[in-house]
């Protein structure tokens, strides 16, 4: 029984190089492991009941199909005004995963809710027609297996705001509201998509395009967690204040990323988020859940002041 067990491991951690390796070949690389704290890094684990390959998570174990939701929180130290803080953006996105076997799952993402923490008490809102307004975008991962603690890692995306741009990932951004790759995303006549900044200081008007991917492991049959990467970079085309016409050097805290993807459907004990019962996982619902119940934290200003450490683990 031992030596099945064994055969079937080094069968799916095989599966899974092959899957990472179609990964990496249409992304950049893996992000590192170790970013979830609690978790190890790897190696040889304990197999207390049928060890499952990719894909097939086994009795209690993780499925990879249906709706589920992911939260996730970027950090960045923000440079204005002569000092460097913590700002943090929580979203929430609803994402359906479908498992293409082999240990790769592709997902399909939405966007629902983008919240950013005040900057020396001045917010910028992200308005939810904004967050809903951005394109849905696909993006592959891998998936080690279903068993609690198996390795997660999604495959770069790129999400883009008021822009179409024929390169995504090298283009260089416009800086003119005329520049015919703006598109006016949010739809209120404005280039690009309007912020407000405030309350009732001015509005802006950017262009913006962000890069992530995230790492983990499986926390439990609904429940994938980790930290991640993250990257970016906006223009500001317009403002109605020319306080706001200023930009901001940030800075991304990757050690300090987190996420967590949880099955939203009700399937495996997991929450069942679709409250009026039409069958589907609406924005509203998922708007309605909340960031709370994923543990945000507050801004520490410290960390844009302690070197890449990040958390200890």
């Amino acid at each position: 029984m031992k030596r099945r067990v064994l055969e079937r491991r080094r069968r799916c951690r095989a599966a899974m190089r092959v899957a990472a390796m179609a990964l990496v070949g249409c992304g950049p690389p893996p992000a590192p492991e170790g970013l979830f704290p609690g978790i190890p890094a790897g190696g040889d684990r304990e197999v207390v009941q049928a060890d499952p390959g990719p894909g097939d998570a086994g009795a209690g174990g993780l499925v990879a199909d249906g709706t589920w939701v992911l939260w996730t929180e970027t950090a960045t130290c923000v440079a204005t005004m002569g000092v460097e803080v913590e700002g943090l953006s929580e979203s929430l996105a609803i994402v359906t995963l479908e498992d293409l076997g082999g240990g790769l799952v592709r997902h399909a993402l939405r966007n629902c809710l983008i919240r950013q923490t005040p900057v020396l008490g001045i917010l910028t809102e992200i308005p939810d027609a904004v967050a809903e307004a951005i394109p849905e975008r696909e993006y592959l991962g891998v998936l080690e297996g279903g068993w609690a603690g198996a390795a997660y890692l999604s495959q770069e995306s790129v999400e883009m705001w008021g822009l179409a741009l024929a390169d995504p990932w090298g283009e260089p951004l416009p800086d003119s509201p005329d520049d015919p790759r703006v598109w006016d995303m949010d739809g209120d006549g404005q280039p690009g998509v309007t912020l407000p900044v405030g309350p009732g200081l001015c509005d802006v008007w950017v262009v913006q395009r962000s890069f992530s991917r995230w790492s983990g492991r499986v926390e439990g049959p609904g429940r994938i967690a980790g930290g991640g990467q993250a990257r970016g970079e906006e223009r500001v085309l317009g403002a109605t204040s020319g306080f706001c016409l200023a930009e901001n050097h940030v800075r991304y805290l990757d050690a300090w990323h987190r996420f967590a993807l949880m099955r939203a459907d009700g399937r495996d004990g997991s929450p069942d988020l679709d409250r009026d019962g039409d069958g589907r996982v609406t924005c509203d619902e998922v708007r309605s859940y909340g960031l709370g119940p994923f543990g945000p934290r507050p801004p520490d200003d410290a960390h844009c002041h302690a070197g890449d450490g990040g958390p200890t683990r």
